[in-house]
């Protein structure tokens, strides 16, 4: 968050107290299970990924230059993961790693967030170490995170609450006008190629949805720890 988008909107980061966090990495090298790593001997994404969330929770907690923190009423941080990616490719066809942000590599960021959340947990109970991707993030070094909306779903398989994720298929859930990431101009993908990455307008309002329902009532399927932001 700029803190020019704060001040245009007549705050202050000391008015900060909840933060939402969505991050990715781009060309991903290096799955967990070893099986589409473009070379030996390479560190797993999700965990670079974790070590690189550990250094921007210490940094939400820390400190500016002049050593006083950048948030000092942060109270809470809301980490989300990928959307799917399965329909990731390259301007060749290729699906494989070297793409912009593929499976499996989407969903392996849920690991990602799953990891730092357990880490924090442990390291609040005296286990000191967590775990050795995350980096201290305990109470005194980070602000208190847990999972934000989830936003992955197994591309047209609907998961419990409905959610798929169409790229112009006749099936389940999807139609044929449905498409969720950018494509680009389907009939010249040479001159307009679109990076099936990143949400189109339909994928970003799915996104957007998720995000509204995180801070409904419980009733309605909210997060417990935002209830308090809503009015009685």
């Amino acid at each position: 968050m700029a803190k020019r988008d704060l001040t245009n909107d007549r705050l202050s980061e000391n008015q900060v107290q909840a933060i939402f966090i969505k991050t990715a990495n781009s060309y991903p090298q290096c799955d967990l299970s070893g099986g589409h790593c473009l070379g030996t001997a390479l560190l797993p994404d999700a965990y670079k990924a974790e070590q690189q969330l550990g250094n921007i929770l210490r940094y939400l907690k820390c400190c500016k230059s002049d050593g006083t923190s950048r948030y000092p009423n942060l109270q809470q941080v809301f980490i989300t993961s990928r959307i799917y990616g399965g329909y990731v490719k390259n301007p060749n066809g290729s699906n494989k790693a070297g793409c912009l942000n593929p499976e499996p590599y989407a969903y392996e960021e849920g690991f990602t967030v799953q990891r730092i959340i357990v880490s924090q947990i442990k390291q609040a109970y005296g286990q000191a170490s967590g775990d050795q991707f995350s980096g201290a993030v305990d109470y005194n070094h980070a602000p208190w995170f847990d999972w934000g909306p989830y936003l992955w779903a197994s591309g047209d398989h609907p998961r419990s609450d409905g959610l798929v994720w169409c790229m112009g298929q006749n099936s389940g859930l999807c139609t044929q006008d449905q498409r969720d990431v950018r494509d680009g101009d389907l009939g010249d993908q040479i001159n307009f190629w679109g990076d099936f990455t990143h949400p189109a307008a339909k994928g970003a309002e799915k996104v957007a949805n998720q995000l509204v329902k995180f801070i409904k009532p419980v009733t309605q399927g909210g997060s417990p720890f935002v209830q308090s932001w809503i009015q009685k």
